[in-house]
């Protein structure tokens, strides 16, 4: 019979942890309960990215395929499915560097870390993106 031991419970601004130590337990019912716990979280991803302009070097796909992975910090109880986040940016000097926080939701709240470097734009290059969260 497995004993549950040492539970610790930890809250900070990007995460909730909950640690605890499984004792004489069969791995498999333990794996069970990781993959079931994993399955109840919900998240959200981009997933309609409409690149309306780019004339950066970056192609079009590659860049939307690493706005795709930026990782969605959220309050649960948010629904996110109706923000529209926007990024409108045109470089004003040599080696301009976009980052994930250059994105502007519609309802002005922060849902990402604000440094994941998303492009590096020339002179006068643009972006201007819209994207929605699934």
């Amino acid at each position: 019979m497995a004993k549950v031991n040492n539970i610790k419970h930890s809250k900070d601004k990007f995460s909730i942890s909950l640690n605890f130590d499984v004792n004489d337990g069969d791995l498999s019912l333990i794996n069970s309960i990781r993959r079931i716990m994993l399955s109840e979280v919900e998240t959200y991803a981009f997933d309609d990215i409409k690149i309306i302009k780019n004339t950066s070097v970056m192609n079009d796909d590659f860049l939307r395929s690493r706005i795709e992975l930026i990782p969605i910090i959220y309050n649960f109880k948010d629904s996110l499915e109706e923000v529209l986040f926007k990024l409108n940016i045109k470089s004003d000097q040599p080696n301009k560097r976009v980052y994930s926080g250059d994105f502007k939701a519609d309802n002005n709240k922060i849902y990402f870390d604000k440094e994941i470097l998303l492009n590096s734009l020339k002179n006068n290059e643009e972006l201007i993106i819209e994207a929605k969260l699934k």
